[in-house]
């Protein structure tokens, strides 16, 4: 009887799912293991290059332009963003339900005494993303697509997984932040193949104390069949933005990672967001532009890096909200001032080719007499 009841017991018990333990009881071992989840493509059209390969695929609508003051770009060291990562999550990361965090909070906290530390209750965050310690599969993500098979599949795992759990963690980490959310932004002649949300305040409410830039934060999404890993790769070692001259007659074109950083300073100049975050699902890469949007900082990272798509998630957000631990973008000299983009034209944008054009022109806008040639001017 006792060994019948035994068998039965074992059987019960592989019937009935464990009782895991809940990822907020330590949202720092939840980030440092929780890692997304595989999921297959379907048919897509155009069909995938080889592993390893490049896509011919990325046909952006972007074009060169000298409003666009985008001039050189730089990689983040991997190991350098790694510790970086790490630091803040050992930091501002709590591995308790209940912890005093130590570090600065806000600057109004010293008012109150309460600079050095400060009580959170971590209980309550809805978390998506698997860790083989509480959960696995994809169950978490809502709606989650068996396949991927366009980039509504893509940009829906984005938001409903890495940045929907942030977000959470985030708003339970600072209330101030319980109304911001990742809003899908506007819809363009690249739709098909570039979308992408801001992270954003949903009310009128105004938050104070929460740093100097308060956000928001671009993350966008492009398929891999037409933004592959080595394509990915290859956009976050690009040196400088440039384009491409024709033969006379024909216009200047980007190449397919120029277009790529093109696009995403159109994107980010739109939002007014200096710090973006890119993703075709597999891979990921996380940047911020300068104050004058001259330069560009980057780096690349797989969906099974260390540090995990989700600790560095967290981290560029909180970087893109100048939260306690956050990264600045370095200090550079520009040309631009940062609330205000200028370009200093040259003399033939004006269709000023003559040498007795170009000294005129020059004169006019310096007002300073000139001495015109001795010949027919021909006004047209």
């Amino acid at each position: 009887m006792n060994s019948l009841a035994n068998i039965l017991g074992d059987s019960i018990r592989q019937l009935v799912p464990l009782s895991l333990p809940d990822g907020t009881d330590n949202l720092r071992f939840y980030l440092s293991k929780a890692f997304l989840p595989v999921i297959k493509f379907g048919s897509v059209y155009p069909a995938p290059p080889p592993a390893g390969h490049k896509s011919h695929a990325n046909s952006l609508s972007v074009k060169p332009s000298r409003l666009r003051t985008l001039k050189t770009m730089a990689s983040i060291h991997r190991s350098d963003f790694a510790d970086l990562v790490h630091q803040y999550c050992d930091e501002y990361i709590p591995n308790t339900r209940m912890e005093h965090v130590v570090g600065p909070r806000y600057p109004e906290a010293s008012k109150a005494g309460d600079s050095k530390s400060r009580t959170v209750n971590t209980s309550g965050a809805k978390l998506t993303i698997p860790n083989p310690e509480y959960f696995s599969g994809i169950a978490g993500i809502s709606g989650a697509p068996a396949k991927i098979t366009d980039i509504h599949h893509i940009i829906h795992l984005v938001k409903n997984g890495p940045l929907e759990t942030v977000r959470e963690i985030l708003g339970v980490l600072y209330p101030e932040l319980k109304h911001w959310e990742f809003i899908h932004g506007s819809i363009d002649a690249d739709r098909k193949i570039f979308r992408y949300m801001t992270y954003a305040n949903t009310t009128t409410e105004q938050v104070t104390g929460l740093g100097t830039r308060g956000g928001p934060l671009v993350v966008i999404a492009q398929p891999s069949w037409i933004l592959t890993p080595r394509d990915m790769k290859s956009m976050s070692q690009t040196v400088e933005l440039k384009w491409v001259t024709t033969v006379e007659g024909g216009e200047p074109y980007h190449q397919s990672t120029g277009r790529v950083w093109a696009k995403i300073w159109d994107t980010c100049r739109l939002a007014d967001a200096r710090f973006f975050i890119l993703t075709n699902w597999q891979c990921w890469v996380f940047g911020a532009f300068s104050e004058g949007w001259s330069r560009a900082w980057s780096v690349f990272l797989d969906s099974d890096s260390d540090p995990t798509v989700m600790q560095s998630v967290i981290f560029w957000v909180s970087s893109a909200m100048d939260l306690p631990g956050a990264w600045h973008t370095p200090q550079v000299s520009e040309r631009c001032p940062p609330t205000k983009v200028e370009h200093t034209c040259t003399l033939s944008d004006f269709g000023v080719s003559h040498e007795w054009q170009q000294k005129a022109a020059k004169a006019l806008s310096l007002l300073q007499p000139i001495k015109l040639p001795d010949k027919d001017i021909k006004l047209t």
